[in-house]
């Protein structure tokens, strides 16, 4: 609970942890520390990769609502907007603009992003989560 704020999240780790404990049994080494110790390893790593996913999804909330900028005002405003987002775009650096391309706007997973990069898949993970950090950031910045 430490880890996870919502108790919902807290109960979906616990299952996963004793689910990942009956698949991946031969996984624990008696020798190498107490069955309490070894499921509070994989519960905390779980807790982790359960934040991060969340984290994920509302990146991709905030980065949805910049792409989607879609204004029934006139054409003249469209144009302001999509200016805007080609300007918070160009704050990136070269590469996180390419890693948000290519899975944001072009629907690439991140495996097909990292394959088409020639680059591991956690640094193009690590590309757009920065790169929607910075522009979450830039759009706080702006002007209503």
């Amino acid at each position: 609970m430490q880890i996870l704020a919502e108790p919902s999240l807290a109960e979906e780790v616990a299952q996963d942890v004793f689910l990942a404990l009956w698949l991946d049994a031969h996984r624990f080494d008696p020798e190498r520390g107490s069955l309490k110790t070894f499921l509070v390893v994989v519960a905390r790593h779980k807790a982790i990769d359960l934040v991060r996913q969340e984290q994920v999804f509302h990146d991709k909330e905030a980065l949805s609502s910049l792409a989607s900028v879609q204004v029934e005002a006139s054409s003249d405003r469209r144009i302001d907007d999509q200016m805007q987002v080609r300007e918070l775009l160009a704050k990136l650096s070269p590469v996180q603009q390419e890693a948000i391309l290519l899975t944001y706007f072009k629907g690439l997973t991140g495996v097909q992003a990292a394959k088409q990069l020639d680059v591991p898949l956690g640094t193009i993970k690590t590309r757009v989560r920065d790169g929607v950090r910075k522009l979450r950031s830039s759009m706080r910045r702006m002007p209503v």
